[in-house]
């Protein structure tokens, strides 16, 4: 995201000055965590004002969607700010802070808007005691606290400074200082003198209990001690590391010998590194040249303390060009009003795809094939080069609004398209589970086909063992003899034995091993339909289920049945299959168009945290009573008797 630089800062200041002064704040409200709308009224043009703390503020023609009840710091700026016009906007020096002056004395309060850290915003009274704060600050060594009940320190703010070559070059000496500083830095973990802790001795005497204090005394823990010692102890080096790594990031490509020409000058210089970029490019050298291969030679001082210069006069001199400027590659792609229409989540997109409207300015987003911006700029910059446009807009603030909309309604594009995905897999995942449910009663249905073909197949060999189990127990043959008959007949190499894989006599069945006959067309592939068809039941479906592959399979007989009714018995199983298959699909057809319909219809229903819409310009008419009566026209009526004479004086 990005932020304003003091330029910035000085642009918008400017720019406000020439198009909100004297307009009165008719409602503030709060559209993001730091984000406040600010709705500005003029008899002439009523407009929005945006502020984001830290990152930007600018006039906007969107409006953003408002939570139903504002938060507090909201109301205390509904409380000190509204019905009071604004009667001033000016920079602090050249810092990044814009002050907000409403209202006129006695009755005044203050808006200090900060860019620079992680932004605030400030509300004071006219002595400057601060009355509402969005982050509370302190500072210990600075003596700076942003608290309410104290004073803003105006005073503490950056002035201009005319540039000398002698502070050029201090700048660029520090930054390699600070460079070889960076590697000989070794960070250090300190610790109270806490004989338990940081004097501690690591050495350990025979009774665990026992330590070695700093002085070779023997110091007598419980291991409750300890443990807790070495949590605290665990606990400090934990913090420690964590500042060491923030110092590191801090110091960041200066740790790694890796600062750049214009991060050095853009920071040691305070003018930011787009203008010091723009500097460097004129003085004739490359902006991301590292600092450890710049030399300072009088030369290249020269040009680069001319080139820089020239920025300041800019940057600080006269007032800045009145035009913004909006910068995008030439070969950016190029951002179309169907990505959010492709979008079915928003109830606004489906009705403008429904009416096919595609005028501006009627409460449609802010894209209609556009480029996607990189960067703006108060001033025309050069350095970008050939494979940039630089696009002129009718004010900087136009052009911080189209950078910042575009974004806005990138991410909430994102976060439909989010919602889609999410409802689409919900919703996929429930017609893969119903056709799964399907697909499991087909391949029992042709496993049931199967195993009737195999006790068809195998008649012969079923009916004997169906015989031989009668005989054995209409002999009296009790169950476990049986089986012990069974397994010495196999351990014989009984074929008919061999074909028994389990007896189930409690429940009359048996568990055959049976497969299928050897194919006499094998070999050729070709296989006579007769054979394949069952008198009333059609062709034998293609094998799907796992066990269909295998060379043997598991078959359940019933003992008092004969083979060719057990056969039917599968077969009737597998009509019963059939019909439960038939009302499952039907039922899963209804489930799976109801799911699809509730998808669509929490895409439809569900609010785009970041939906922006265009700023409908009201018509004259609608400050009245009216409609659109059947024959297409307008009926219009005063809500008063004032009005009443201005619609016949002015209208009629």
């Amino acid at each position: 995201m990005n932020r304003f630089s003091a330029l910035d800062v000085r642009a918008v200041a400017e720019d406000l000055q020439k198009s909100v002064l004297s307009y009165r704040v008719a409602n503030i409200h709060n559209v993001g965590p730091r984000s406040y709308l600010f709705k500005l009224h003029h008899p002439s043009k009523p407009t929005h004002l945006l502020i984001e703390a830290g990152i930007r503020m600018h006039t906007t023609d969107f409006t953003r969607p408002k939570p139903p009840v504002p938060s507090v710091f909201t109301v205390k700026l509904r409380k000190a700010l509204r019905t009071k016009r604004l009667s001033s906007v000016r920079q602090l020096g050249v810092d990044r802070t814009l002050q907000l002056t409403f209202g006129s004395p006695p009755v005044v309060a203050h808006l200090f808007i900060e860019f620079y850290s992680k932004g605030n915003i400030v509300l004071t009274d006219d002595n400057l005691t601060i009355q509402a704060v969005l982050r509370t600050f302190k500072d210990e060594e600075k003596g700076l606290v942003v608290a309410v009940g104290e004073k803003y320190d105006v005073e503490n703010t950056l002035d201009f400074v005319p540039l000398t070559k002698e502070r050029l070059v201090s700048v660029l000496e520090r930054g390699k200082e600070t460079k070889e500083e960076s590697k000989k830095e070794e960070s250090a973990v300190d610790y109270p003198d806490d004989p338990g802790l940081s004097t501690m001795d690591t050495t350990f005497s025979e009774d665990t209990r026992t330590i070695i204090g700093p002085s070779g005394q023997k110091m007598k823990k419980t291991k409750t001690e300890l443990r807790r010692e070495a949590r605290r102890l665990e606990r400090k080096e934990a913090k420690a590391n964590k500042v060491e790594k923030a110092q590191k990031k801090k110091r960041g490509r200066a740790s790694k010998g890796k600062m750049r020409l214009k991060d050095i000058l853009g920071q040691g210089l305070a003018i930011g590194p787009t203008a010091a970029e723009e500097a460097i490019v004129r003085a004739g050298l490359r902006p991301t040249t590292l600092l450890t291969e710049f030399k300072v030679e009088d030369g290249v001082i020269d040009r680069l303390f001319l080139a820089l210069r020239e920025m300041e006069n800019i940057l600080y001199g006269s007032s800045l060009p009145p035009a913004g400027f909006l910068v995008y590659r030439k070969d950016a792609r190029r951002v179309k009003k169907e990505q959010l229409r492709q979008v079915k989540g928003t109830a606004a997109a489906m009705e403008d795809e429904k009416k096919g409207d595609s005028r501006e300015g009627d409460g449609q987003a802010p894209t209609e094939d556009e480029p996607v911006y990189s960067s703006y700029a108060p001033i025309r910059y050069t350095h970008y080069g050939a494979d940039y446009v630089v696009e002129e807009v009718e004010s900087f603030s136009k052009a911080v609004d189209a950078f910042f909309s575009q974004k806005e309604l990138q991410k909430g594009v994102r976060q439909l398209e989010g919602k889609e995905k999410e409802a689409m897999s919900k919703f996929q995942y429930v017609k893969k589970d119903q056709l799964d449910r399907i697909e499991t009663l087909r391949q029992e249905e042709d496993f049931c086909a199967y195993k009737a073909k195999l006790i068809e197949d195998n008649a012969e060999d079923v009916t004997r063992v169906i015989e031989i189990i009668r005989s054995a127990l209409a002999n009296s043959m009790g169950w476990a003899q049986l089986e012990t008959l069974v397994k010495e007949e196999q351990r014989n190499g009984n074929a008919i034995a061999m074909t028994i894989h389990k007896l189930k006599l409690a429940e009359q069945l048996v568990t055959l091993l049976l497969s299928p006959p050897e194919d006499p067309f094998d070999e050729s592939g070709e296989e006579s339909e007769e054979e394949d068809q069952e008198a009333g039941e059609g062709p034998v479906p293609r094998r799907t289920h796992a066990a269909m592959d295998r060379e043997n399979t598991l078959v359940d007989v019933d003992v008092s049945l004969s083979a060719h009714a057990n056969a039917r018995g599968y077969y009737d199983k597998r009509r019963a299959l059939q019909e439960k298959r038939r009302k499952t699909e039907e039922a899963v057809g209804q489930a799976v168009k109801q799911a699809e319909r509730k998808a669509f219809s929490s895409m439809k229903t569900a609010p785009a945290l970041n939906e922006i819409r265009r700023i409908r310009k009201k018509m004259w008419f609608e400050k009245f009573l009216w409609f659109i009566s059947s024959d297409g026209l307008i009926v219009v009526g005063g809500r008063d008797a004032q009005q009443n004479e201005i619609l016949v004086k002015r209208y009629l």
